[in-house]
């Protein structure tokens, strides 16, 4: 008996639900079992029939009610099954028949295609009977054929065929990875109407059959979905090319029509421009079906052509567009403000308009800007000053004075935009989180149908804001409103801004299909401009080189004689990259004359000098392994120059000693590796118990000392995905060769620390982290104890209080509830010699970083303490430090750095940090710490306390959270 002989009864009954129904019929017609029970159940059932009849009414004879009409009549085929069902099933054969694929049919329901070749033969598409005729269930017979010899694809095709993916679900095996077995889920995707996964689920199956033809139109259908027409129209040629009979001419058919849809457009927007040039230039106001084709940039061309006229009369002849203006917005700012401009002096206007439009155009000096501000204050033209300030380059500049003159306007349009520029000086100071609630704030305010295109340029900004807080989710979801709203709006420039944006996403979730699909449409619409060409093909390349697609991210990259890529940092470090995963003989020349090429611009700090040395020494270390390593160690002295908060020189020195590592590990030079990963964390070579693990792309690197000081290692240059967990990455030879150790440390790079298992429960084990440049104060005498408890978060957090057992004791501070701020609790960590907080531990779900800790907010309502917050203390007293949080050991997977909040605290000056990278129960969560916290007082060593404490706990049957508390030191 199988699981679905379970919904026998339930079926019989009539009352089984309808999404088994599908599953359990096909189930019926292969199982004898199940035949046979019917039959008797039905007899049963007539039987109760017969006696409720003769007892006049006597309703309920049986616990079951009469079978439905179509139960009945299966009964009375599968009687005939039970008598001739051998000769049916092989009848079938192994290819079924044209019933079950419906191939005979005039025509096809199903837009999409799928895997088998029988229900893939070409019939035209019935795009009014698809969504709406009723279509037959298929032969039950030949369901159960397929069943019998486990074709569950072929069944989940034969449901496709009929626009059924519910009942083609339980057929599409996960496990499957095949090309067609990726088209069939594409297909049952696109009849789900999720374009994005029906993407994906072909690119999988193109990246095993790259002329795999209904791949290829699947993955056409899912671009056309997604709005990305001409994308869409290239994968359909791509069909039409493989001349497949029907197939082909309906690619080429929908390739056109997409093809000149997409061509209108581009073509409807450059006749935009010319006419708002023209309308700018000599005055000529656009005409009103181009006004409410695009109204946000004519609005922006208006505002423009009355700043720059030089007269009355031409301001006059704007009075019709702004009428069309204020009829699209609902008010009359429109022309209320040209009639105020045309009632100007334009005596004295006219010559401060003339400069005015010299400064937009681009044309004059930092030191002229500033006196035609001077002049324009003292004239009072305050519209001219107005758009003065908005042509300056950097938004932080006059501020105040942009939002008093936007609100005198008492133009919406105007307000918005003084926000946008707000927000856009918080993200020029790295104040990303302050430019998202103000954005957040002012989007509220926006109402579409009156201020559409800055509601538009307010989601692009909020995309961006988003994206530099590595908080990817809401940066989609905004970047997608964007361009939803640029498509509506004809805002042909915005939505390249928007698709731009969106690749950009996608390239940092590592989503390399939905990359690769928004990139390629911005990439056909950039024809005419070769830097945006090279920089999405540089963020191109780069998606399918974090995906491990070494010879896809070369092509990318290989953009002809006519365009080459900016020679920025991005391009160099590709070409690093590529000389190692896809090597050319060109390599060499190629860095020399883009090193050069960058090195002779005078904007390059030396920070980035530095980064673009290592990346020579990376890139040269694959074909010289003396000179690269040479190079690499002078940009590790470069770097060492600079200040520690300089970005550019962390990397640099983090990239160039991860490449030296894996040069010595490829080459089985594992006391080397030791030595340098001992090296750039500070400290001598261990000579002990101590395990070294680095993974950097594809490759991985583990040594490990044992007890006596043996050395052993082992290098993998295979690795196909991201690192994300530590399952697989420390052998049981390499474990092994630890056995018999008292604790071990773990000198670990940035993208591996914070990983829970790294080593078993049952061994004493700390990652060691780089403390910088803060930690060189003498430890304190005296104990000064600190806890943090009962904070209390903001209620829209919707979080209890968590307290701790009250110690006794004058050496204890103790900050609670309200006085438990982040600003309070910062300042009394600054002295302490033992810190235990107990509190919230939060990750956004859609963030990519590391976590923070709850705590009561302050009298400007900050709550939270950051990994930001720590970069800015100094720990004095050396603490050893309990996070007692949940995520509190959650760290952000970067090369360059540890992020996260105990490798803060670290770096800060705590000594010592135990943590936890997932939820802990508050109730166990005091027990348990301060048993830890008993051990390491009374003088065991941390790590052996931590293990200790975890093995008897687990061994009274504590919970197992306790296997994910991780210790840093």
């Amino acid at each position: 008996m199988t699981p679905e002989c379970a919904d026998l009864h339930a079926y019989a009954d009539g009352e089984l639900e309808p999404s088994r129904l599908p599953t359990f019929e096909t189930h019926l017609v292969g199982c004898d079992d199940c035949q046979r029970d019917l039959v008797d159940l039905l007899q049963l059932a007539t039987l109760g029939e017969e006696a409720a009849t003769r007892r006049r009414g006597l309703a309920r004879v049986l616990p079951f009610r009469r079978p439905p009409v179509a139960v009945m009549a299966l009964a009375a085929s599968l009687l005939l099954s039970v008598v001739t069902g051998a000769a049916l099933w092989r009848g079938w054969g192994a290819g079924g028949d044209d019933e079950l694929w419906l191939a005979n049919a005039p025509s096809r329901l199903l837009e999409a295609r799928v895997s088998r070749a029988q229900a893939d033969r070409f019939r035209p598409y019935d795009v009014v009977r698809a969504p709406s005729v009723p279509v037959p269930t298929p032969p039950l017979t030949a369901l159960g054929a397929l069943e019998r010899r486990g074709d569950k694809r072929g069944i989940a095709v034969a449901y496709l065929v009929r626009r059924q993916p519910t009942q083609a679900a339980p057929y599409l095996d996960a496990e499957d990875t095949t090309a067609e077995a990726q088209v069939d889920r594409s297909a049952a995707a696109l009849l789900a109407d999720d374009a994005v996964e029906a993407l994906e689920r072909a690119d999988r199956a193109l990246g095993t059959r790259p002329d795999y033809a209904p791949a290829l139109w699947n993955r056409a259908l899912a671009l056309k979905e997604i709005g990305l027409l001409e994308t869409a129209a290239r994968a359909f040629d791509q069909v039409a090319a493989l001349n497949e009979p029907g197939w082909s001419q309906e690619a080429r058919e929908r390739a056109r029509k997409l093809h000149e849809e997409f061509d209108q457009r581009e073509k409807a927007w450059n006749a935009f421009r010319q006419e708002c040039r023209r309308l700018k230039a000599d005055g000529v106001p656009l005409a009103d079906p181009r006004i409410r084709a695009v109204p946000g940039q004519a609005r922006t061309c208006f505002f423009e052509a009355v700043r720059t006229a030089p007269s009355r009369e031409r301001v006059q002849a704007l009075l019709p567009m702004a009428g069309t203006l204020d009829d699209i917005a609902g008010d009359h700012a429109a022309g209320e403000y040209a009639r105020w401009a045309a009632a100007r002096d334009f005596a004295r206007r006219a010559p401060l308009a003339k400069e005015y439009a010299a400064l937009a155009a681009g044309g004059m000096a930092r030191a002229e800007v500033e006196g035609l501000l001077g002049r324009l204050r003292a004239s009072g033209e305050r519209d001219l000053l107005l758009g003065a300030l908005e042509h300056l380059p950097d938004p932080g500049d006059h501020l105040d004075e942009y939002a008093q003159l936007s609100a005198g306007t008492g133009d919406p349009w105007f307000q918005l935009l003084a926000e946008q520029r707000q927000a856009d000086a918080e993200m020029a100071k790295d104040r990303g989180a302050f430019a998202v609630e103000r954005l957040e704030r002012a989007l509220g305010k926006c109402q579409a149908g009156r201020h559409a295109f800055r509601c538009l340029t307010m989601e692009w900004t909020l995309s961006f804001a988003y994206v530099t807080l590595q908080q990817y989710g809401p940066a989609r979801e905004h970047a997608l409103r964007a361009l939803a709203r640029a498509r509506r709006d004809g805002e042909w420039v915005q939505e390249q801004g928007a698709l731009l944006e969106l690749g950009q996403i996608a390239r940092l979730e590592h989503d390399v299909p939905q990359a690769r699909a928004y990139l390629e449409e911005a990439l056909a619409r950039a024809h005419d401009s070769c830097a945006e060409v090279g920089w999405i093909a540089t963020n191109l390349a780069t998606a399918f080189l974090d995906d491990f697609q070494m010879a896809q991210a070369r092509r990318r990259l290989d953009l002809g004689p006519g365009c080459r890529p900016p020679v920025d940092l991005a391009y160099i470090a590709l070409l690093a990259d590529l000389a190692r995963g896809a090597p050319r003989p060109d390599d060499g020349p190629k860095m020399a004359e883009a090193l050069a090429a960058f090195r002779a611009r005078q904007d390059v700090g030396p920070g980035e000098r530095a980064m673009a040395k290592q990346n020579e020494g990376r890139s040269e270390i694959e074909r010289d392994r003396a000179r690269g390593q040479a190079i690499l160690r002078e940009a590790i002295a470069d770097a060492a120059k600079l200040p520690e908060a300089e970005t550019h020189a962390q990397k640099a020195r983090a990239y160039a000693y991860s490449a030296l590592l894996m040069d010595a590990g490829k080459h089985g030079e594992m006391e080397r590796a030791m030595g340098l990963f001992a090296e750039e964390l500070g400290m001598a070579p261990p000579a002990a118990c101590a395990l070294g693990v680095n993974a950097d792309d594809e490759r991985t690197l583990v040594v490990a000392r044992g007890p006596g000081g043996a050395l052993t290692g082992r290098y993998d240059g295979g690795r196909r995905s991201p690192l994300s967990t530590a399952e697989g990455l420390v052998s049981p030879d390499l474990r092994k060769a630890l056995a018999g150790c008292a604790s071990v440390q773990v000198l670990a790079r940035p993208r591996v620390v914070g990983l829970a298992d790294l080593l078993p429960a049952d061994v004493a084990w700390s990652y060691r982290v780089s403390h910088g440049a803060k930690a060189a104060s003498p430890a304190p005498a005296a104990a000064r104890r600190l806890l943090v408890t009962s904070a209390v978060p903001p209620a829209s957090l919707h979080l209890a209080p968590l307290s701790a057992p009250a110690p006794a004791g004058a050496d204890w501070t103790v900050l609670r509830a309200e006085a438990a701020t982040p600003g309070r609790v910062l300042e009394a960590m600054r002295d302490a010699t033992e810190v235990q907080i107990h509190a919230h531990g939060l990750v956004n779900p859609e963030r990519s970083g590391a976590s923070f800790i709850a705590l009561s907010p302050d009298a400007k309502g900050e709550y939270a303490l950051t990994e930001g917050d720590l970069g800015r203390a100094r720990f004095l007293g050396q603490p050893l430090v309990v996070l007692a949080a949940c995520y509190s050991a959650r760290t952000a997977l970067a090369l360059h750095e540890s992020h996260g909040l105990a490798a803060a605290f670290i770096r800060a000056g705590a000594r010592t940090v135990l943590a936890a990278t997932q939820e802990i129960p508050d109730g166990e969560a005091p027990r348990f710490f301060d048993a830890v916290l008993e051990r390491i007082r009374s003088g065991e060593p941390a790590a052996v306390a931590l293990r200790d404490e975890r093995v008897r706990w687990t061994a009274r049957g504590g919970g197992r959270w306790v296997e994910q508390v991780l210790l840093f030191e």
